[in-house]
């Protein structure tokens, strides 16, 4: 039986410029990643397992921080920061430099919008550290700077950007102040975080219908959207259009694939979740689970060029492989982000490949079409 599957109309109206050279489906990808813990959250040790479950070497590479930006991730790669890496952890220029990467990813924390004077956001930058910032320090001049130094030592690299979801507003009580409570699952420990509104979020309106303004900075989440996300590849476009041309800027849909997740979920075809705002851990975060692994699948998807279908799901499904994260593969994978284990089935695990593979394979700025299909779903 086939599923019938309507193209967005968002993808028709871009596709005409979507990149003409698609690549091939390469056997092995080393991948570096600039971001923070939502970057964490793709739980990048896993992937090495998952790409060999699918007869791929996925070797990976991280600059995480807390909260960071693209400009503090900029600032963290001229100072030299350490990193984690699968093939040996060190100073990021030596990482960067003497271990070969095939690709780039750039996650935005978006608040500091496309562009920004570093005068605008002084409270965020000590007054003894202006200096070390550039004037502009908005995520296309921040992205720009990673993927010009990634280029430089990797001429032949890809460059892609990691599309960020919604974040939710927090419950509040009648005094309007927001409720706290501990953070839930094995990782939590009683830590307390903000709890979120699950009830009221609309992933849908929010993601497909606010636009994005400037004006508001950080106030709103206007750069959490739909609308930020593709002014921000159109604006890479026109600084790297060699690039685009030959396929090696890309883009990774995270959230457009958490956002047909949520449609199918809310019309009663998800077994077991009626909608995506219980994938959050808080107000951001993701769950282990399903949700960490839809971000890693769609990862594997986009970069290999390839259906998910053929992955095995089962490091993600295990609450221990990732409370033992950091002791076991020196990454440090913050337990209190992971919440309650949110199960994937074989059910599910079928219905989310095909989501992913149908938003991968359609986006005009993936560079992936279903020309062959080698990622054949397991019998």
């Amino acid at each position: 039986m086939f599923r019938r599957f309507v193209i967005p109309v968002w993808v028709l109206s871009l596709v005409c410029g979507s990149v003409a050279a698609q690549g091939s489906r390469p056997a092995g990808l080393a991948v570096f990643y600039f971001g923070n813990s939502l970057s964490e959250n793709s739980m990048p040790p896993f992937q090495v397992a998952l790409g060999r479950s699918a007869g791929r070497e996925w070797n990976t590479g991280a600059m995480v921080g807390p909260g960071w930006t693209i400009f503090m991730n900029v600032h963290a790669l001229d100072h030299n920061r350490y990193v984690w890496s699968s093939r040996g952890p060190g100073q990021a220029r030596e990482v960067l430099q003497k271990q070969s990467w095939d690709a780039v990813v750039v996650q935005p924390f978006a608040w500091p919008g496309l562009h920004r004077r570093k005068t605008d956001l002084a409270g965020w930058i000590p007054k003894d550290k202006q200096d070390e910032y550039g004037d502009d320090i908005g995520d296309v001049e921040s992205a720009a700077r990673i993927f010009g130094q990634f280029l430089q030592w990797h001429p032949k690299g890809q460059c892609l950007i990691y599309e960020q979801w919604p974040s939710m507003e927090r419950k509040r009580g009648p005094d309007g102040k927001p409720f706290k409570a501990p953070t839930p699952g094995p990782g939590g420990k009683g830590d307390e975080d903000f709890v979120p509104d699950r009830e009221a979020f609309d992933y849908v309106k929010q993601w497909e219908t606010v636009r994005y303004d400037p004006a508001r900075k950080w106030d709103g989440d206007t750069y959490r959207t739909r609308d930020y996300f593709h002014k921000l590849m159109e604006e890479l476009k026109g600084r790297f259009p060699e690039h685009w041309k030959q396929g090696r800027l890309r883009y990774i849909p995270v959230a457009e694939v958490f956002n047909e997740l949520d449609k199918q979920m809310r019309a009663g075809k998800l077994p077991g979740h009626k909608g995506i705002a219980w994938f959050y851990t808080d107000c951001v975060h993701q769950r282990m689970g399903l949700p960490r692994y839809v971000i890693a699948a769609t990862f594997y998807s986009v970069l290999f060029r390839d259906r998910p279908h053929g992955l095995d799901w089962k490091v993600y499904n295990d609450p221990e492989a990732y409370l033992q994260c950091t002791e076991r593969t020196r990454f440090y994978s913050h337990k209190p982000d992971m919440g309650e284990p949110c199960p994937i089935t074989e059910e599910l695990a079928r219905q989310v490949h095909d989501t992913i593979w149908t938003v991968v394979k359609s986006h005009p700025y993936t560079g992936v079409r279903d020309e062959s299909a080698p990622g054949e779903p397991k019998p």
